[in-house]
């Protein structure tokens, strides 16, 4: 089968999207499938070209037997405004649809966030292979909570038609989460297919890990430090524990320089920020830490998220703890991974953290997810389910 990937990021980028998708493009082009993916130049997060690229037209490259074919790309970073970003976009957009002109493909997917499934859309509307959706975050959604200037309000319901035109267009759709199917209802036309495939573990550890000893205790957060969390208590958190307790942010983000300022502002010597590490590099980055945290906001649209990073944790053998409910709570509490804490109790986080059994409970729950983890949540069986969905909707089609 011959499958044609669009997406706005890829490797060697580093983050869910591109990891997950050379996951699954590597699997299927060993299971003897014909990949080509159509993406951007790398320049996330940073919004700079890595370095052994060039700006041009159309260019490929091979990485792990996939072929990748890279299109014009304006390169934009989470420190770039929020129109630059727009534009970026939007030309990735335009770029990704003539990437994919010539190509003669059995199905197309199209993996969000951003604008990939537009010229997807138009894609297979011009060569009429069936398009897959795939929603990976409620992106329209949330850029309409964050944006508060009246003036973009008409280009995000634009945005939102759009997207609604796409799932209409596609044969199936896949999303992260069953609070993303919930969100679609009303918005799908009758018998759409809507699959949820959660993100994935990449290589699941050998062996739990061992009860930490060492003082003091450490919290981790691996990932985006964007607008979805609230990181404001942990902070607070550390300052109420100098000695015993150290905060660990392990990525970059749109409130990364907020934090790092207000740290060092209010002296608190105790939370540290790192820059993010290439997966292999994760398990010598996060073997001190007790725990992880994922401080989700309370907001109706961020119950539905799941973040990959999440999957990370639980597949190294490390608690995770959750501060609202939604979907990553429930799949806190139906793996026994960790638990759900309010953010406003602090004392709370307290007890569970810096008391005598802390250690061997957190431990507990740590070798409990990475069990739930191989079982449930490889990338493997996740790769083999999304192909799964391309060979029906092909199947279908002919």
């Amino acid at each position: 089968m011959r499958i044609l990937i669009l997406s706005q990021f890829a490797p060697p980028e580093l983050g869910a999207a591109p990891s997950r998708l050379a996951g699954h493009a590597r699997r299927w082009r060993e299971a003897g499938h014909e990949v080509t993916v159509v993406t951007n130049l790398p320049n996330s997060p940073t919004g700079a070209i890595f370095a052994g690229y060039r700006n041009r037209l159309l260019q490929t490259e091979e990485i792990d037997s996939v072929r990748y074919r890279r299109v014009f790309t304006i390169p934009a970073g989470k420190r770039h405004s929020i129109l630059r970003r727009a534009i970026a976009a939007l030309i990735s957009a335009v770029g990704m649809f003539f990437g994919g002109l010539g190509q003669r493909p059995d199905v197309i997917l199209a993996t969000a966030p951003y604008f990939a499934g537009f010229p997807a859309g138009a894609l297979s509307l011009l060569t009429g292979s069936p398009l897959v959706y795939e929603l990976r975050d409620p992106w329209v959604a949330v850029a309409t909570l964050k944006v508060r200037r009246r003036s973009w309000r008409w280009a995000l319901a634009c945005l939102r038609a759009l997207e609604r035109l796409v799932m209409w267009r596609a044969q199936a759709i896949v999303v992260a989460t069953p609070g993303m199917v919930e969100a679609m209802v009303g918005h799908l036309p009758d018998g759409q297919e809507v699959t949820v495939i959660t993100n994935g573990v990449e290589r699941p550890s050998d062996h739990p890990r061992m009860p930490l000893s060492e003082k003091p205790v450490v919290l981790g957060h691996l990932g985006n430090l964007g607008s979805q969390y609230d990181f404001d208590f942990l902070l607070a958190l550390a300052q109420r524990n100098p000695r015993h307790l150290v905060v660990e942010f392990l990525g970059t983000g749109g409130q990364r320089d907020r934090l790092e300022a207000w740290a060092r502002d209010q002296g608190i010597a105790n939370v540290r920020f790192r820059d993010p590490v290439p997966p292999e590099a994760l398990d010598g980055a996060t073997e001190h830490w007790w725990a992880a945290v994922v401080p989700l906001r309370g907001d109706a649209v961020f119950r539905c998220y799941l973040p990959a990073k999440l999957f990370d944790s639980l597949g190294r053998g490390i608690p995770v703890l959750v501060t609202s409910d939604g979907d990553a709570a429930d799949l806190i509490r139906a793996s026994g991974a960790g638990t759900v804490l309010d953010s406003k109790n602090l004392a709370a986080w307290e007890q569970l953290l810096l008391n005598d059994e802390s250690s061997e409970k957190l431990s507990q729950m740590g070798s409990v997810g990475l069990d739930y983890a191989r079982k449930e949540l490889s990338r493997s069986v996740q790769a083999e389910r999304l192909l799964d969905v391309l060979e029906h909707v092909h199947s279908e089609a002919s």
